[in-house]
């Protein structure tokens, strides 16, 4: 289990810990006063975390030491950008 600190645009700090178990790889982020749990789910490139596969909720995708917050609508096929330029500290 890691736990890190990200800076985001808008002054914005995200905390995310993940989780690597036999069932699949998780994160809890802390954002907006909230707790969010999210799975790992497939991505072409860096790890794709969803709250929601198959309706509407978080997505918090990271490459390397960076990551950005999205809110996926699948059901209706939108997604709209929250926080972008994470960088983990």
């Amino acid at each position: 289990m890691d736990t890190l600190k990200y800076g985001c645009d808008r002054g914005a700090t995200v905390w995310a810990t993940y989780v690597n178990g036999t069932d699949g790889s998780f994160a809890v982020i802390s954002v907006e006063g909230q707790q969010v749990a999210l799975s790992q789910a497939m991505s072409a490139s860096g790890v794709r975390y969803v709250q929601n596969p198959d309706a509407a909720g978080y997505v918090w995708w990271t490459k390397g030491d960076e990551a950005f917050l999205t809110w996926e609508d699948v059901p209706n096929g939108t997604d709209e950008t929250l926080l972008s330029q994470c960088m983990a500290q």
